[in-house]
């Protein structure tokens, strides 16, 4: 996630949407961003989650063991227990709360620099656009970060997305030289995701896929109709899939300072 670890670095860059898949590191890359916040250019710190239960199990079980052994924010840590409780964390220069998204005056109060949303998707209806009013004390120098799931087509989270750069992780083929988008594809599509279903990797009778033998066929297929180069999910083909890619920006006419990202 490094572009997205230095468009928040970036001065000039306020505001960054990413609409991407479960378990795909969404939570600890914006962790990693608090820290550096906390580290390296403090200021008031809002995180919203989809709860105040879901804040205080996310702050006891991810958020304080990182705190803790990230030395140069460790170092920073309040000793005193009235400035280090769950949802509230009195570091020097960027006292740190976080909310649930259902508490409306959460949203409402304090002026924040940093504004962390997780699983934005969640939230009711309003609560990104209340969020919008918080940086009116910092409003050159703001950042803004959503981070979640999808969900619906033109909700806030999308639109989010579509006034952003929308970039999208693009891979070179090693044999064709091709560049393309990283997707999933279809039955009908040259590219993409495959597998084989045949008398050893599907049984008939029950209906149903040995997966244990269909896991042996499972392959990336480049797009190219010319190309029949494939990558296995072996750790070599998986490192090169995410290390020898860029992100291409989809939207030309996306504001210098609002940048966004969808990976799957």
């Amino acid at each position: 996630m490094r572009r997205i670890m230095e468009c928040f670095a970036d001065e000039g860059i306020n505001e960054i949407t990413c609409m991407c898949s479960a378990q795909s590191a969404k939570t600890l890359t914006i962790l990693v961003l608090m820290c550096w916040a906390i580290a390296e250019d403090p200021g008031p710190i809002l995180w919203v989650t989809s709860s105040e239960k879901e804040g205080k199990k996310l702050s006891k079980s991810r958020l304080m063991p990182l705190l803790e052994r990230c030395a140069p924010v460790a170092a920073k840590l309040p000793q005193n227990k009235s400035q280090k409780m769950t949802l509230e964390i009195y570091f020097p220069g960027a006292p740190l709360v976080i909310v649930g998204c259902e508490a409306e005056a959460g949203l409402q109060s304090t002026p924040y620099r940093y504004v962390f949303c997780d699983e934005a998707r969640q939230y009711p209806p309003g609560a990104l656009e209340m969020l919008s009013k918080r940086f009116r004390s910092y409003p050159h120098n703001y950042k803004k970060v959503i981070i979640s799931t999808p969900d619906m087509e033109g909700d806030t989270l999308h639109r989010s997305f579509l006034a952003g750069s929308q970039e999208k992780w693009f891979v070179t083929c090693p044999k064709c030289g091709d560049e393309h988008e990283l997707l999933w594809g279809d039955k009908l599509s040259h590219g993409g995701v495959k597998w084989d279903k045949n008398d050893e990797t599907f049984d008939s009778e029950r209906n149903t896929y040995r997966y244990d033998e269909l896991d042996k066929t499972v392959r990336y297929c480049c797009w190219n109709e010319a190309c029949d180069h494939v990558w296995r999910d072996v750790t070599a083909d998986r490192k090169y899939l995410s290390t020898n890619g860029r992100w291409v920006a989809q939207n030309p006419n996306a504001p210098s300072n609002s940048v966004s990202f969808n990976w799957n």
